[in-house]
This record gives C-alpha cells, sequence and structure tokens, in this order.
C-alpha cells in the first residue's frame, strides 16, 4: 500500500513537472488537458483521439454545424475539442457531455462556451468512481427526449456489465432524434474474437468467454468488458434502431477501423 502511495506521488509530481515545462515552452492549449488530468482517461494519446473520434462522427455520424451531440462519457473533452468551430449555435448545434469523474467535468466546464454543456453523473463505477451515488442502471441521461442528432459513446460500453450496458442503449434509444444516428464502440464477442483470443493474437485478453459477457480482470471488473455480439445487435434492433455498420477493431490482433469495434445505429426518421 505504501509503495503505490509512493509511486503515484513520484508520478503525479512528474507530470506537473512536464505541464510546467511546456507551460514555459508555449506549448499549452487552452483545451488539451495537463498531464497530470489524463490518467484516468487511459493510455491513448489526447490529441490523436480525439482527431480520431472527430473523423468517425463525420464520415459514420453525419456530423454538421447543426448537429446536437451527446458525448456519453465525455472524460476531459478529448471529443469536444474537435466540435469547436465546428458546432454553430446559430444553425442549431449544441453539445452535452456527461462523466462520473467530476476534476474532468469541472475543467472542462471552465472553458467551454455556451453551446458546450457538461454534466457531472456520480454513477458508481469500480474503475472511476467506486463511491458513486447513483446506479448505472438507475441513471437517466442529461437530455430531453430526442434531443440528439448524433450519440458518441467510446470506452463506455467496455466499461459496463450487461444491465448497464442494456439501460444505456435504452438512454441512447430515447435520447435519438429521427433519423439520428449513435456511434458505439465495445469490445464484441463473436466467433472471430473468440478464435483471436484462443489462440493469443488479441491485443486485449479476456477469460471465460464462452457466455455474454467476459471481463479481463476479476478484481477491477469494471476495467475491461466484452459483450457477445449478436444479443447486442438484437437489443438494438429491439429498440426500434438499423444496425447501419459494425466495424472490428484492431484489439481483435487485425487490422480495423479503430481499436474497439465500433457500431453505427440509426433511429428511423
Amino acid at each position: 500500500m505504501l509503495a503505490a502511495v509512493l509511486a503515484r506521488a513520484v508520478t503525479s509530481l512528474r507530470l506537473r513537472a512536464l505541464d510546467l515545462g511546456d507551460r514555459a515552452l508555449g506549448r499549452g492549449d487552452r483545451l488539451v488537458p495537463p498531464r497530470r488530468l489524463r490518467g484516468f482517461a487511459g493510455d491513448s494519446d489526447f490529441v490523436a483521439t480525439g482527431d480520431e473520434l472527430l473523423g468517425l462522427a463525420r464520415a459514420h455520424g453525419g456530423l454538421s454545424a447543426g448537429s446536437r451531440v451527446l458525448d456519453v462519457g465525455c472524460g476531459i473533452g478529448r471529443l469536444a475539442r474537435t466540435l469547436i468551430g465546428r458546432l454553430d449555435p446559430a444553425a442549431g448545434g449544441a453539445y452535452v457531455g456527461f462523466d462520473p469523474v467530476a476534476s474532468a467535468v469541472a475543467w472542462c466546464a471552465a472553458r467551454y462556451p455556451a453551446h458546450f454543456r457538461f454534466v457531472h453523473a456520480d454513477l458508481r463505477n469500480d474503475l472511476y468512481n467506486p463511491d458513486g451515488a447513483v446506479a448505472a442502471t438507475d441513471y437517466r441521461f442529461p437530455v430531453h427526449d430526442g434531443w440528439a442528432t448524433l450519440v458518441v459513446a467510446t470506452s463506455v460500453f467496455t466499461h459496463l456489465d450487461r444491465a448497464e450496458v442494456d439501460r444505456y442503449l435504452d438512454e441512447t434509444r430515447r435520447a435519438m432524434a429521427p433519423g439520428a444516428r449513435a456511434l458505439l464502440t465495445f469490445f464484441l464477442l463473436d466467433d472471430d474474437s473468440r478464435a483471436a483470443l484462443a489462440g493469443g493474437r488479441a491485443r486485449q485478453p479476456f477469460a471465460e468467454t464462452a457466455g455474454e459477457q467476459a471481463v479481463a480482470d476479476p478484481e477491477v471488473t469494471m476495467a475491461a468488458v466484452a459483450h457477445d455480439r449478436a444479443s447486442v445487435l438484437e437489443e438494438l434492433e429491439g429498440l426500434g434502431l438499423e444496425v447501419a455498420a459494425v466495424h472490428v477493431g484492431t484489439w481483435r490482433g487485425g487490422a480495423g477501423l479503430s481499436y474497439q469495434d465500433l457500431v453505427v445505429a440509426r433511429a428511423p426518421a
């Protein structure tokens, strides 16, 4: 325990020193968070990942100046940063993001214009917010019915168990306007990914993949969760959404559009 505390302290001091160096060299960007605040968002490059999400939103989400974007699990603004200058409030463009990490939401809320709204969702999650007050299965997304023309949920369902996934899919459907699209990423369990896992080719390991859900770490179950592809797609279709495309991810050990599997869903017009 003491060793872990000391390691975190050393890491914090190192990141703060790097942040000071960035400011001294004029490398600061108002919408790129300091290194010390990026740790909970994973190991990916903040700017590069945001730019990738923008590309997916444009190519597969119908993003336009008038889009109303709901960012599920917005983190510290990876997608939001790329939408500055692209969402035009005069054309109806707006953004709502929510996340269980209070410091991330507060950081973003202090930096974005009025047509960007950030909401702290005090959700229980054993990885990001273990003491949260609200179960994900009870959470209502912070938008009115039919508000969103584009819902983006990246690296969200990969940290939820199946009951929570079902709730979030139901809320995604409720939030979608007629003709809206949703970009949802998963670790999907199917014949291809199960074979990659069994053969040691997958970049993200999971155990006990025969069922509808598998976890990578039994001690921190929400660290990485995979879900059965057929049941996820059936749930979406049962909600009245068209599954427009499924793009497999590079996590399986081969080529892919992105690291995680991407499901593109569309609401009827």
